[in-house]
């Protein structure tokens, strides 16, 4: 194939510059109110980045307590690939996503009361751990995985005896057919 002009290269590669600036695909969503979770502080150090359910990138005005939080937010204004959101002040009087405090900086993860052995001094002893700081009873909604962990394995149950029944009507089927022959 033969190479292409440098000039012609460069015109075209201005022409789909100027095409993909020429629209937004965000901007239809100006005006509208979303729930969104406030998940990281964006690049430019002045912002929370916030997602909501179609996870479009919100862009939030950083302020004290909202990040982990769910709140609502008008859309003011989209770029290219975000949305820029103004906090809308009733929302955030909605108490606190159910999560637990993050665990203090070295403490092993999934430790519910004890962690097996810790060295103190050349001498192994068990040290008790804290769970996290703040309500027990909400600590306690996010701890109890006793019911989902009943939902599984229903299901799984219930998927194998309908793999049981299904064989079985094969098996009959066969069978049935065999004897007809």
């Amino acid at each position: 194939m033969k190479r292409v002009n440098t000039k012609e290269v460069k015109r075209r590669s201005k022409e789909m510059t100027e095409l993909f600036l020429s629209y937004e695909t965000l901007s239809g969503k100006v005006g509208k109110t979303y729930k969104v979770l406030a998940t990281e502080i964006a690049k430019d150090k002045k912002h929370y980045v916030a997602h909501n359910k179609c996870y479009d990138q919100i862009l939030v005005p950083m302020e004290e307590g909202l990040l982990g939080r769910t709140f609502e937010v008008k859309i003011t204004g989209s770029g290219k690939f975000h949305l820029n959101g103004k906090i809308l002040r009733d929302s955030l009087q909605a108490p606190r996503t159910l999560l637990p405090e993050p665990l203090p900086k070295g403490t092993p993860s999934n430790t519910n009361s004890e962690w097996k052995s810790v060295e103190d001094g050349g001498e192994i002893k068990k040290e008790k751990f804290p769970k996290t700081k703040g309500d027990p009873q909400r600590m306690k909604t996010v701890d109890d995985q006793g019911p989902a962990k009943v939902v599984v394995i229903a299901v799984i149950v219930v998927l194998i005896a309908a793999l049981y029944l299904r064989i079985s009507a094969a098996m009959e089927t066969t069978i049935y057919l065999e004897d007809q022959q």
